[in-house]
């Protein structure tokens, strides 16, 4: 075996610079980035943060909404929200369409004394939020108060004269048909 022996011809001078030549770094042949070509500091360091964020971004897998709600473990029980679900459902049936038509609106009425888990509580509770509403909120051409401002025409007692009595046969012995109290006592003439 023989050793080579470097020779001075062989040996690496350190170069030295000249006047008037500006020292510039060794550039290699081929980058390992192409954003190290960029020169200003700030602008390489900022395109290098964005293709990061990119890279991770596309790392990161898009579920869609639909495979979502698959991925929550399905129980066998109800919890007390599908309960309150089911009777909000159930109660939504029992209304009339006119009330479906502001729901949004009259649960944004405070109104309590209702039991969320039966549905006939709940449309009960609507519909005395829809009066509520309507009274706020009147239909065109509708007077809400009138059914408030007018009373029923009843008939004024004892002024409907006397009514001719029925005389049935009694078909039990000391049995007497109900009278009515006005005719009681005899009449006075």
């Amino acid at each position: 075996m023989s050793t080579v022996e470097p020779s001075a011809e062989e040996a690496v001078i350190p170069k030295v610079p000249v006047e008037g030549e500006e020292e510039s770094a060794p550039e290699p042949d081929t980058p390992s980035d192409p954003l190290d070509a960029i020169e200003d500091e700030v602008e390489r360091n900022e395109a290098k943060r964005l293709r990061a964020i990119d890279r991770r971004a596309a790392k990161k897998v898009i579920v869609p909404p639909e495979e979502e709600e698959k991925k929550e473990p399905e129980s066998q029980y109800a919890t007390k929200e599908d309960l309150k679900r089911m009777a909000t459902v159930d109660a939504k049936k029992l209304l009339a369409p006119e009330v479906l038509e502001v729901w949004d609106d009259l649960t944004s009425i405070e109104l309590g004394g209702f039991d969320s888990l039966d549905a006939d509580s709940i449309a009960k509770n609507m519909a005395k939020r829809y009066t509520l509403y309507r009274q706020d909120n009147p239909i065109e051409g509708e007077d809400p108060a009138k059914d408030l401002v007018t009373s029923p025409k009843l008939p004024v007692s004892g002024a409907g004269g006397k009514k001719p009595v029925k005389k049935a046969e009694p078909s039990l012995p000391g049995y007497k048909e109900a009278v009515h109290p006005d005719n009681w006592y005899p009449a006075k003439e």
